[in-house]
């Protein structure tokens, strides 16, 4: 394995006998409540105290941002930016307004290489709860940097009411530690433009003939200390010894063990970083135990494997899950409306498809969904031609099942004697009915023809008796006595008397009557009306 190595030398800022680095730099702040008096350069200028203004209140010492009254107010920052590349920052120290620790609760001191807000870069230190902060404070840190920046997102209670954050800074030191000609520091990186983002290999005030360490890297750096800022450096030699990451040894011959992270130790082969994961032990060849994975075998099998087996690196369930579990190590529930071994089986009877994942039974124990026999698991469908609430109704379709749920038959239609969506209504009593009410309507109405038949035929007859009785008496000159025809009415003279229709000879009469053709001819239009109706 090929290595890349770039030594980088830089001038650092620092002055000798003295520690406090603020008058290298500018101050800022996010806002000011009075411009000209509560300005960012305050809090690094004298005097060293807590006093925010002197008795006149015309000279203000201390710095002031404006707060808001506000539900979602902006947090507050102060920041100082050195006017050289980074400084090796050991402590700040910190005087805040007197009788204000309130609103220093919960304050935030960030130490970084660039100027974004919120801050993002090494936090040096956050205020706890509970309590309230002393408002003077020496806070270590020990790291190298462009920017220190002093950060409120909190807010107080100011007269009842909430306020938004606000900074009352009076004095900030910021101090290097030393009071010699500084520090000289190596960075390993794997970028060669942000190198104080990597690792510091040394930090001294003096530079040893050998550095020891492990670390893998592209870059390295290296920072000497300087007495000011037109300082040279002169280096003769740096000589950087080592193996690639997978082998170790005095002539690097030897392979690190399989299952190291990262290289191993140049001398021994242990593993100086540790095991990949499923792996222990100091050269990392002992799986982990039944029951364990992960990262140095720390992490515990999902409790709803199969088995108490799990893969050693992934914690895969290794058989499967419980019933009502899945995905690969089982710690997730059934997706909704599934239960059962890898949640295969569904609870399509349950009202709304709603049962436990594990065993299946439905939720809602009093019913099930229609097309379903009601059992605590709703999973028995309607047997065919059945279908509804509990299967209790029935479909007569003529080539397929109807719908187990709403009964609707398919296109193919419906049995003999059936009709409706859903082939159950009966065709059979509605023709039966529709036949008997015909037939009671037919017979009335036969019967109402005949009763007319025979009423015209025994009027005609009457008639045909009377005209008949007339001819007889003409014929025979019958003794009866007619009043004179003067004195009788010309409508009258034809008609007969009841009187003489009595004394009439019933045998002759009939006699008549078989004997004459007309009246024969109208017995036989009878006897065909009545015959017709006796069809009917």
């Amino acid at each position: 394995m090929a290595f890349v190595l770039i030594i980088h030398a830089t001038v650092l800022l620092t002055i000798t006998a003295q520690k406090n680095l603020t008058p290298f730099g500018r101050a800022s702040q996010i806002s000011t409540i009075a411009a000209g008096k509560t300005e960012a350069i305050n809090a690094i200028q004298p005097p060293i105290s807590n006093t925010f203004s002197s008795n006149s209140s015309t000279i203000i010492y201390c710095t002031h941002t404006t707060g808001f009254y506000d539900s979602n107010p902006m947090p507050a920052w102060w920041m100082f930016e050195f006017s050289f590349e980074s400084a090796y920052i050991t402590e700040i120290q910190i005087y805040y307004r007197e009788g204000q620790a309130l609103r220093m609760d919960g304050f935030k001191l960030y130490v970084t290489n660039i100027s974004t807000i919120p801050p993002d870069g090494y936090l040096c230190y956050e205020d706890p709860d509970p309590g309230l902060p002393n408002i003077t404070q020496t806070i270590p840190c020990n790291q190298l940097g462009k920017y220190v920046i002093y950060y409120d997102d909190k807010g107080s209670d100011h007269n009842m009411r909430y306020i938004g954050p606000i900074v009352e800074l009076c004095y900030v030191a910021i101090n290097d530690g030393t009071t010699t000609e500084g520090y000289h520091t190596v960075y390993a990186s794997n970028t060669s433009n942000k190198w104080t983002s990597g690792t510091v290999l040394y930090n001294g005030t003096s530079l040893p003939n050998e550095i020891k360490f492990q670390s893998v890297f592209r870059f390295l750096t290296y920072v000497p200390p300087v007495g000011n800022q037109s300082s040279e450096l002169e280096l003769c030699e740096i000589g950087i010894i080592g193996c690639p990451p997978t082998h170790y040894g005095p002539l690097c011959n030897i392979t690190c063990p399989l299952n190291c992270k990262g290289p191993c130790d140049l001398d021994v082969g242990y593993c100086t970083f540790g095991c990949i994961n499923g792996w222990t032990g100091i050269r990392c060849e002992q799986v982990c135990h039944d029951g364990f994975y992960g990262k140095e075998c720390l992490e515990i099998c999902s409790a709803t494997c199969l088995n108490s087996r799990c893969h050693h690196a992934t914690g895969k369930c290794i058989g499967g899950c419980k019933d009502g579990w899945q995905t690969f190590n089982c710690s997730q529930e059934c997706p909704y409306g599934q239960f059962g071994r890898n949640c295969s089986e569904f609870c399509d009877g349950c009202i709304a498809r709603m049962c436990n994942h594990i065993n299946g039974l439905c939720d809602n124990a009093s019913a099930c969904d229609y097309g379903y026999k009601y059992s605590p698991h709703c999973n028995i469908a309607c047997d065919d031609g059945n279908f509804g609430n509990d299967c209790a109704n029935r479909c007569f379709c003529l080539t397929e099942p109807c719908n187990k749920n709403d009964g609707i038959c398919p296109p193919s239609g419906c049995r003999e004697g059936w009709y409706g969506e859903s082939c159950n209504k009966d065709g059979t009593q509605s023709r039966h009915k529709e036949t008997s009410n015909a037939a009671a309507i037919g017979g009335a109405v036969a019967a109402f023809i005949v009763v007319l038949i025979l009423v015209a035929a025994l009027i005609v007859y009457k008639r045909r008796c009377i005209s008949t009785q007339d001819g007889v008496r003409t014929k025979s000159n019958d003794a009866t006595t007619y009043e004179n025809s003067n004195t009788t009415n010309n409508s009258n003279r034809n008609e007969p008397h009841y009187d003489d229709l009595i004394r009439m000879d019933p045998a002759s009469t009939y006699q008549d009557l078989t004997s004459h053709s007309e009246a024969n001819e109208y017995e036989q239009i009878d006897n065909t009306y009545v015959n017709q109706s006796l069809q009917i």
